[in-house]
């Protein structure tokens, strides 16, 4: 009975670990106001986030995926994971300054995890 309880309990603890995440910032160097947090299990299956709360003002991010996850990251200028792709990555990522080409054009993340 210990055993499975103990099962349990690993399992539970193992399903509150993030085995993705992605912060992005207002400004650049990861400072300014905090515009979007969102962070996984590794179970996601083309999750597709808005970030409209900033009015497209994205100057920074990271972007981090457990080592044995296979989860992707998109970003693009559309709402809905819609128009242009400006960034992808399938590994960890820390971008303290966007381009100027694509600085404060982000509207939306998508998540894909195998």
């Amino acid at each position: 009975m210990k055993f499975f309880t103990n099962i349990i309990a690993a399992a539970a603890v193992i399903t509150s670990v993030s085995a993705w995440e992605f912060t992005g910032w207002a400004d650049q160097n990861y400072s300014g106001d905090l515009v979007i947090y969102r962070s996984g299990n590794g179970l996601v299956n083309n999750l597709c986030v808005d970030i409209i709360q900033n009015n497209n003002r994205m100057s920074s991010f990271k972007w981090y995926r457990g080592t044995n996850v296979g989860c992707s990251m998109k970003l693009f200028d559309g709402h809905g994971c819609s128009g242009a792709l400006i960034a992808s990555s399938t590994g960890n990522w820390n971008v303290p300054a966007i381009s100027n080409a694509n600085n404060d054009r982000v509207s939306s993340l998508w998540v894909d995890c195998l």
